[in-house]
Order: C-alpha cells, then sequence, then structure tokens
C-alpha cells in the first residue's frame, strides 16, 4: 500500500529524514510501504532479517522480549511519529533483537534500510545532523537504564509520574494514562501487584487519587518526596 499525503508528511517531520534533500526523501518515501497491524499480531519476531525500519503512523507497537520462563519484558511502546528498529542497520547485527506486535489496531511505514543508508551515505550534512540527534536520544536511554539499575520501585513510580505531568505542561491535576496498569508496571520492571499496591500507598499518603486510568496528583511536593 503506498503513501499518501498525510504519511508521508508524518515521515519527513521524523528526525530521521529532517536534514535529506528533497530528492532523496522523495525516493525513500517511493519505496516505503503501508503495513496493517491488528491488535495482538507480530510485525516481526525476535532472530527474523532485519532488512527494513518503520514508523508508527496509527496506534501502538509494543516492542518485548520473552524470557527462557516464559515472562514478557516490554522494552518500548512506539506511538505515532517514532520509529523503531532504525538501530539495526548501523550495526553488523542483521536481525531484530525484540519482537514487534501490535497493542491495538496500527498503521506503519515500512522502509528499507539499504535505500535509507545510500542517501545518507551522499549527504554529509544529513549524516551529522543524525548524530546529534542518535546522541541525545542515546543520552536518554542511558539515564532509563540508570534510573531502572539503582532506584527502587517508589521512586520510579514516581519518577514515572512526575514525567507524565512534565510531558503534559502540568504541575499538577490529573494524569490520563494510556498505557495498562500491566504495561506499566513492566516498563518500570516492577510486577502488576506491586505498582498496585505502591499506588495504594500514595493514594492512603493523600498524594493521588485513583479512578481506572486517571490519576489525580493532590500534592506534587508531597509526591516527589518519595523519589
Amino acid at each position: 500500500m503506498d503513501l499518501q499525503s498525510n504519511e508521508s508528511t508524518l515521515l519527513r517531520q521524523n528526525y530521521l529524514f529532517a536534514g535529506l534533500p528533497p530528492e532523496h526523501l522523495e525516493e525513500i518515501i517511493g519505496r516505503a510501504s503501508l503495513v496493517n497491524v491488528r491488535a495482538g499480531e507480530m510485525l516481526f519476531n525476535r532472530g527474523e532479517p532485519a532488512s527494513h525500519f518503520f514508523l508508527v503512523v496509527e496506534g501502538r507497537i509494543e516492542l518485548s522480549l520473552i524470557s527462557p520462563t516464559g515472562d514478557k519484558k516490554i522494552i518500548d511502546v512506539i506511538s505515532p511519529g517514532n520509529t523503531f528498529a532504525e538501530a539495526i542497520m548501523f550495526q553488523r547485527q542483521s536481525t531484530f533483537p525484540v519482537g514487534a506486535f501490535g497493542m491495538e489496531t496500527s498503521l506503519v511505514i515500512k522502509i528499507e534500510n539499504q535505500r535509507y543508508l545510500a542517501a545518507l551515505n551522499e549527504n554529509a550534512q544529513a549524516c551529522l545532523a543524525l548524530l546529534g540527534d542518535v546522541c541525545r536520544r542515546l543520552h536518554w536511554q542511558l539515564q532509563e537504564i540508570e534510573n531502572l539499575s539503582i532506584t527502587n520501585a517508589t521512586h520510579r513510580l514516581v519518577r514515572f509520574l512526575v514525567d507524565q505531568l512534565e510531558m503534559s505542561g502540568k504541575n499538577q491535576g490529573t494524569i490520563e494514562l494510556d498505557l495498562s496498569r500491566q504495561v506499566i508496571a513492566a516498563k518500570l520492571s516492577i510486577k502488576p501487584e506491586t505498582l498496585s499496591r505502591l499506588l495504594r500507598r500514595l493514594v492512603n499518603e493523600q498524594v493521588l487519587e485513583v479512578q481506572g486510568r486517571q490519576l489525580k496528583v493532590l500534592d506534587v511536593a508531597g509526591l516527589k518526596r518519595f523519589e
């Protein structure tokens, strides 16, 4: 399925393509395709050949691993406007290190690795711009790894809630969670029952009210004291 104007615009706005000349960008768009992914459907599995990367147009894509004991670890949840699996084309590795699944009915753009790399090879300025973006994203990911490895479960949850407030541009108020508690728990590397227990504790401390997927922060300063 070919790209329409809105999908092409979304691709142009992504950091991977922002520095490319129009002629190379048009060639990449011309060879890209749209893929529909149903809720729960696998887009690719760990170990499959990685000849493409993807950009989410609609819905959300879950990147996850299954442990030897059968437990699922959610690595990331990709929302519209964001790419995934692009790092593989810069490595010697030629297979996907994780599986990708539709969290809901989703639409993604499938882009050829080799076509994109060929465009980069002809544009030094685009390479430099991309390198800067990659470094910033790597710094953020290292902070995330540090947060997960050296902080306790309470700290991770509170940091997550504060981040949600800051991303919404609010200092206090209601947080609308667009992820299930199971997914949030997996992202924070805690068990769902631990997440429920910590939320109850914050409610008992009168810093939070919980109504389904709506969390009302009553006392931001009080919440931050748990960090």
